[in-house]
């Protein structure tokens, strides 16, 4: 018999950052999907621009990200429409 899993784990994701100005930069990732017993599911595979803000100290992201199977190929989707993030600071 076979059932769908609501539930989904994902691993760290892998990949690469490139500068392409003085506070910008593409990255392309890869992670995979996988169920609760440690079988792939699918990968995600993320594109994005980040921006980086020196004088808030805040990142703002868009990209694309697409989930790809065996199955079902891809599927295309954003990743979010845009996020921004402030650095968390530790000690002094």
């Amino acid at each position: 018999m076979f059932t769908t899993e609501a539930l989904e784990y994902q691993t760290a994701a892998g990949g690469q950052w490139v500068r392409t100005g003085f506070n910008e930069y593409r990255i392309a990732l890869v992670s995979i999907d996988y169920d609760a017993r440690g079988l792939p599911m699918t990968t995600d595979h993320t594109e994005a621009t980040i921006t980086y803000d020196p004088v808030a100290d805040t990142f703002r992201a868009a990209g694309l990200e697409t989930e790809r199977n065996a199955m079902a190929g891809a599927t295309p989707g954003p990743m979010f429409g845009m996020a921004t993030v402030t650095r968390v600071k530790v000690g002094g």
